[in-house]
């Protein structure tokens, strides 16, 4: 299927991108299946995205974090008026942001007449499968999201559906517990590392890890310096890999930039190119309490799991 809707929009391909190719791709494929809804994330920012030119049911602003910083700015309030592009005018916008991002997209939301809605919390729904304090912030956006659908188009979602729902949802690399003593992760910039940080301190606590051992792989476009300063407490053994994407930083350039910002000298360091034989190498010097956590990169874990 992917490659026939290639060849359809073949002809007229000048200088898109790979991604705007993707989209206009998928925008036929939904097209074409009559589906009931699509929910399209933005590739980067929103207010220039491929994925823009639609008019939503509801926009979704999730939260604002700092990614992208070389075109989405180096400000908060920047990075805010770049996701809030995705405001239309009279059409609902959820968010879960907070501080100064809220305060733009409030602005952007009052010039367009768009109705905004804060989060609303669901503290007795839970995913089943979904691990970590941030799903569940996730859950309340997507149950706030279907509530103003619900109440703003009529549309017909009972209870039990939204519970099916939620029961089924699953994400793999999200929190996930691989084995007993294995966890993946893909968090990749330092906003997903600081959430990843917190729930790991809670997980050392709640199974009574002794140490913990990385395996980590990077993409260069990163900011690699402050994500190893964010985990470099837990750390006792942080072992250096790539993924087969491009864009992978080599092992050897994150030993570096590790060894640059690490002052505790009882931490092992080692470089293992291919992440599965990385991996094994972990398995195989953890102890009983401890946990290897694979992060770093999606690309990664996908060629572990």
């Amino acid at each position: 299927e992917i490659v026939n809707y290639f060849l359809k929009i073949k002809p007229y391909i000048t200088t898109q991108s790979f991604f705007e190719i993707t989209t206009a791709m998928a925008f036929l494929y939904f097209e074409d299946k009559n589906v009931d809804f699509a929910v399209l994330e933005v590739g980067l920012g929103g207010r220039l995205d491929a994925t823009n030119v639609v008019k939503p049911l509801v926009s979704v602003i999730t939260n604002i974090g700092f990614e992208h910083t070389e075109i989405l700015g180096r400000k908060i309030e920047k990075i805010a008026f770049e996701k809030a592009g995705i405001i239309k005018n009279n059409v609902p916008v959820v968010t879960g942001a907070k501080g100064k991002a809220l305060e733009m997209i409030k602005k952007i939301a009052k010039e367009r007449d768009a109705e905004l809605i804060t989060t609303k919390k669901y503290p007795n729904v839970k995913f089943k499968y979904l691990n970590g304090a941030f799903q569940q912030k996730n859950k309340d956006i997507a149950l706030t999201t279907i509530n103003i659908l619900k109440k703003s188009y009529q549309i017909n979602l009972n209870k039990n559906q939204i519970m099916n729902g939620l029961k089924k949802t699953q994400w793999p690399a999200r929190l996930q517990f691989i084995s007993k003593n294995i966890l993946v992760d893909a968090a990749h910039n330092p906003d997903c590392f600081r959430v990843l940080k917190k729930e790991l301190i809670l997980i050392k606590r709640q199974k009574n890890i002794k140490n913990f051992i990385f395996v980590i792989g990077i993409q260069n476009d990163k900011n690699i310096e402050m994500i190893f300063k964010i985990i470099n407490p837990l750390i006792s053994t942080i072992i250096f890999t790539k993924s087969k994407n491009e864009k992978a930083a080599e092992p050897q350039q994150l030993l570096n930039i590790f060894n640059k910002i690490n002052k505790n000298k009882k931490i092992n360091t080692k470089i293992i190119t291919n992440p599965k034989n990385a991996l094994n190498y972990a398995n195989k010097i953890a102890g009983k309490n401890d946990l290897v956590v694979v992060t770093g990169s999606i690309y990664m874990i996908g060629e572990i799991i």
